[in-house]
């Protein structure tokens, strides 16, 4: 019987025992045609990328992998693969940096009443643009993360969530020169709430 080399670790020095490593084994998998385990999968990688200290291993993961995508989007729209397009589309990887932005903003759409993914997804949507790791997603994949990020922090009364929702506005404006009057604009508009102030 063969040894799976993601369990087994190929041989080499590795170590479940090693974030690190772990994740660095884990992210390739975001590759997978099915769209239901990758979505768990890169929700899990979120949830463990804003934990403190071991979450940096985990973003750092994801980003490695998003640095392998090819710009082209997975689809016309540079979103996620539609989950009936799989016989065409093998030879495509099943995100492409456009599909992972989407994703983050379908995960900031999730209930607002948890911060369990909200708050995490924009922990690790502003270090994976601080990485540049999502250089190469589409323009208007980068206004549907400004569009949900907008949406999270409209009326938003809780302080280290609107907090979080300022700097993913401040990276949004350094990511995109299209986005930069709008994310500043909304930067402007939440000056006037008392928690950041």
């Amino acid at each position: 019987m063969p040894i799976n080399p993601i369990c087994s670790g190929g041989g080499g020095e590795f170590s479940w025992a090693s974030p690190e490593a772990a994740y660095a084994r884990i992210a390739p998998a975001l590759a997978i045609g099915d769209e239901q385990l990758r979505r768990a999968l890169f929700e899990g990688l979120v949830v463990a990328g804003a934990a403190e200290p071991l979450g940096k291993h985990a973003v750092g993961a994801v980003a490695a992998y998003a640095e392998t995508l090819p710009v082209a989007g997975a689809t016309a729209a540079g979103g996620p693969a539609a989950p009936d397009a799989g016989a065409g589309s093998a030879a495509q990887p099943a995100w492409s940096a456009s599909g992972i932005v989407a994703e983050l903003a379908r995960l900031l759409l999730t209930d607002k009443r948890t911060s369990r993914v909200i708050n995490p997804a924009l922990i690790v949507a502003d270090q994976l643009i601080d990485q540049g790791a999502l250089a190469a997603a589409s323009p208007s994949s980068w206004v549907s993360l400004y569009r949900a990020v907008r949406q999270v922090a409209a009326g938003l009364r809780a302080p280290q969530r609107l907090l979080l929702c300022l700097k993913l506005y401040g990276s949004l404006a350094l990511a995109s020169d299209g986005l930069a009057c709008l994310a500043a604009g909304s930067l402007l508009a939440h000056t006037a709430h008392p928690s950041p102030t």
